[in-house]
């Protein structure tokens, strides 16, 4: 099979790859769609802690079954999407179904072979049935979905909360429409881009603010008296300092990413204390990836208009390089097999 491998730090290429052998309990997808996501780019700058090398990325992915194990409950030819995360099913963490939290946790794309490829092989017990109203690509975006969902799950969000998301891109977006689904009352977003702004009041958010044009937060405390939820998808470490100004007494930061050095600063924790601030920090998911597909199927997520581009698999050095340049207001670039 055709793949794109990633054999350290800067150092990508396409090759031929021998296909794995079924063993019992997995399916081999045929790949239709894989998503390029920031944590892969990461890898590839060597800034992704969890890469093992060398490895074929992606862990967005949808596609048709290709092959099953005897007793397989899927059927060739099948529609369907994967839940990357590979959790060995007998640790306290996975008998809770908290698969993100498994003491012997691999995820596609970053521990094992993922789908930057023609296949995968992964385990039956990860795989779910693409609804028929749901695209390839539609499918692909469960994945980044269920991180929105589980990432509101995680803010303790409450009807009525008002809700600041700092940074509008892909996973930024999805959490503003999550939370509106949820029942937020209020919805900011900021970036650095007004593209990516505008996208995300057309999907839902009530207010937004282009950090390098206006300060976030003399703009969102003018709209409300101090937001209960703040999500920080940047990962810069001012943003941090942005969420604690912005954030009224009890309220909850979530920390979306790791911060871009192995230490989180904050210059007075003061405010900290004295609003009685609670930081939560959030990983992939557990149970609710199951969440995530009823969300967009019913209307309530729309991933699509995140979805910018589409690149052929051989195509991958033009689709990175779009994600790198945000060619094009590139959003979500897909790999197609």
């Amino acid at each position: 099979m055709q793949a794109v491998q990633l054999l350290g730090p800067g150092q990508i290429t396409f090759v031929d790859l021998p296909s794995r052998p079924l063993t019992a309990g997995q399916l081999r997808i045929r790949i239709a769609s894989s998503g390029i996501c920031g944590s892969d780019m990461a890898a590839l700058r060597g800034a992704n802690p969890f890469m093992r090398f060398p490895v074929v990325p992606g862990h967005e992915l949808s596609g048709t079954v290709a092959e099953t194990a005897a007793g397989s409950q899927f059927k060739v030819g099948e529609r369907v999407f994967a839940r990357p995360l590979n959790s060995c099913g007998v640790c306290r963490a996975c008998r809770e179904k908290e698969y993100n939290h498994c003491l012997n946790l691999t995820i596609l794309g970053v521990h094992v072979d993922g789908a930057y490829a023609e296949e995968v092989v992964v385990p039956e017990g990860t795989v779910r049935r693409l609804p028929d109203a749901l695209s390839f690509d539609e499918g692909a975006m469960v994945e980044p979905a269920a991180v929105a969902v589980h990432s509101t799950n995680r803010s303790l969000l409450k009807p009525g909360d008002a809700v600041a998301v700092l940074g509008a891109g892909v996973i930024g977006n999805l959490i503003v429409q999550v939370t509106k689904a949820k029942g937020a009352g209020f919805v900011m977003a900021t970036d650095v881009i007004d593209e990516r702004l505008a996208l995300a009041r057309q999907l839902g958010a009530d207010l937004t603010a282009n950090v390098l044009k206006d300060d976030p937060v003399k703009v969102g405390l003018a709209a409300v008296e101090g937001f209960d939820v703040i999500f920080d998808v940047a990962g810069p470490q001012h943003t941090l300092s942005q969420a604690v100004a912005m954030a009224r007494p009890g309220a909850r930061i979530v920390m979306m990413v790791p911060p871009e050095t192995p230490t989180l600063e904050v210059k007075d924790y003061t405010p900290i204390f004295r609003k009685e601030l609670t930081l939560r920090w959030t990983r992939v998911y557990d149970a609710d990836f199951d969440d995530a597909a009823p969300l967009i199927q019913s209307g309530k997520l729309n991933v699509k208009p995140l979805i910018t581009h589409a690149f052929p698999l051989a195509r991958y050095e033009e689709a990175i390089e779009t994600v790198r340049s945000r060619s094009g207001n590139a959003i979500k670039v897909m790999l197609h097999c």
